[in-house]
């Protein structure tokens, strides 16, 4: 025996905005099966019945209820994800800006991701990071490096 669906309050605005996510095809996954779930609770649907419909447990669809209980609308959005900042040490910095500005590969006529990867000892993804947060500016065949200050903050 199923028990009767809990009602909850919503505005019409609401569900304007969550038929507008459910016809997106720019917004994630995630958040357009949220919209579903509480659209389809709105309409009185049981949430076993829901959760079978989303393909989802019942577990989800209780959660996703009541944080639209206590948040609204917003409470339905990607949130930030927690976790350490990502440190790349000085001294790697520091070995891949001296081998960019100063070196010159012997396979090629400038580095790549990958070439740089293999000489500095490092990962490819370290070296688009420093890349891509230091400013490189080659003048008449001098090249002078900029660093950018969030940059500084992280490596420092």
């Amino acid at each position: 025996m199923t028990r009767a669906s809990k009602s909850f309050q919503f505005s019409g605005s609401d569900t304007a905005i969550l038929n507008k996510w459910c016809r997106s095809t720019t917004l994630p996954h995630g958040q357009i099966m949220r919209a579903k779930i509480i659209l389809q609770l709105i309409e009185g649907i049981t949430p076993t019945n829901v959760a079978t419909a989303q393909q989802t447990s019942p577990k989800t669809v209780y959660r996703w209820r009541n944080r639209f209980e206590q948040e609204g609308i917003e409470g339905l959005r990607e949130r930030a994800r927690t976790g350490r900042p990502t440190v790349i040490e000085k001294d790697v910095v520091d070995r891949v800006l001296f081998l960019t500005t100063k070196r010159i590969p012997e396979e090629a006529t400038h580095w790549s991701i990958e070439l740089m990867a293999k000489y500095a000892a490092v990962t490819p993804w370290q070296v688009r990071q420093i890349w891509a947060a230091t400013t490189l500016l080659i003048l008449m065949g001098a090249i002078i490096i900029i660093i950018d200050e969030p940059f500084v903050q992280i490596l420092l």
